[in-house]
């Protein structure tokens, strides 16, 4: 009896003994788990960010690039049309020497090729300060005063004798042919021709029923 005593006892205690060891290494197990589990949750998250940055980074190099092809292309279309107005000129000079020779001594003759030449240069001098689709928009109001300008040419044209009335139409014609090749350098700029090309279509209207085209 005693010894099934001491067996009774003392199998409680050993089933005690590994219980509490088995619970301690599962304790460990878990810990050990969680700290792997958080350990991969922070690399997981490091990634995460590091492919954020190089995106991000990717993605403002193609933007900048972008703008650079931008500012470049209306650069290079600002300079086309600089060069093109600052070629304005020898066969509307030949016509404005032709129109000058004929209303000579015509009342309002000169004043009239005054008006005309003047009109010429400041649609030139609009034109040529065109670069982007910001002044673009600045130019659509003095565009307007221009075709204010051509009223008042068109008023003057009709005052002229009839004789003479024939002589204007071939020094606008030039100049109308001049600022084409120039408003084509202009709208060739990026954002340009949406803003001015309503307007300039007004323009060149009255041009050519002018000039009699």
């Amino acid at each position: 009896m005693r010894n099934l005593s001491e067996r009774g006892i003392a199998r409680p205690a050993n089933l005690w003994v590994v219980s509490t060891l088995v619970c301690s290494m599962l304790a460990i197990v878990n810990l050990g788990c969680s700290q792997e589990a958080g350990d991969a949750l922070d690399k997981a998250g490091e990634a995460v960010t590091d492919a954020a940055e190089e995106t991000g980074g990717a993605v403002k190099e193609a933007a900048e690039d972008a703008g650079e092809a931008v500012g470049e292309a209306s650069e290079s279309a600002g300079e086309l049309a600089k060069e093109a107005g600052d070629k304005l000129s020898a066969g509307f000079s030949a016509a404005a020497e032709k129109a000058a020779s004929a209303l000579e001594g015509v009342d309002g003759g000169s004043e009239l090729l005054t008006q005309v030449k003047e009109f010429f240069g400041s649609a030139q001098e609009t034109l040529k300060g065109i670069t982007n689709k910001e002044t673009a928009e600045a130019a659509v109001s003095k565009l307007g005063d221009l075709d204010g300008a051509i009223a008042k040419i068109g008023d003057m044209v009709g005052k002229l004798p009839e004789s003479a009335q024939a002589s204007i139409g071939p020094m606008i014609a030039a100049g109308t042919a001049q600022l084409k090749a120039l408003i084509e350098k202009v709208e060739a700029i990026p954002g340009v021709r949406d803003v001015i090309q309503p307007k300039l279509a007004e323009l060149m209207d009255k041009l050519k029923s002018m000039s009699g085209n």
